[in-house]
């Protein structure tokens, strides 16, 4: 996939999951045509990547019910949840339907996760902090 042919949505643009949930993840990629579920476009249904920032407070629960809604999407090819307080990456890279590779990225000599076939993030830039300017440039922009 050409990097061209991606979007990144920030922050305030909800994912749907399944029928009846909406999460809002940190960071939504799409590659090729985004659809939605109205004409006001708030509401994704095709991610291909999410990004996710976990803190301290909301790592167990947040981690879980995201990881299981945004896997179930048929759309996503990978999800990254990234630790706030530690160096920790936790990438899902999807195989076949059902079907994942978990890596975890914790040390500086990992090589850096890349999204969406093209996109690479290093553990220095894809950070709670990276992500907010990212977000906040996008929509300004």
């Amino acid at each position: 996939m050409q990097r061209s042919q991606c979007e990144i949505y920030a922050g305030d643009l909800q994912v749907q999951v399944g029928k009846a949930s909406l999460f809002y993840p940190d960071l939504a990629v799409v590659c090729g045509e985004p659809h939605f579920t109205d004409s006001h476009y708030s509401t994704l249904v095709n991610p291909t990547a999410v990004v996710e920032i976990l803190s301290a407070m909301s790592h167990s629960i947040d981690r879980t019910q995201r990881m299981e809604g945004f896997l179930g999407i048929p759309t996503i090819k990978e999800c990254l949840f990234v630790n706030e307080d530690e160096m920790r990456i936790e990438h899902y890279a999807r195989q076949q339907v059902k079907q994942w590779v978990y890596r975890i990225y914790n040390e500086r000599r990992h090589r850096r996760p890349r999204i969406a076939g093209d996109t690479s993030l290093g553990r220095r830039g894809l950070c709670a902090g990276q992500i907010q300017r990212i977000g906040t440039k996008l929509k300004s922009g």
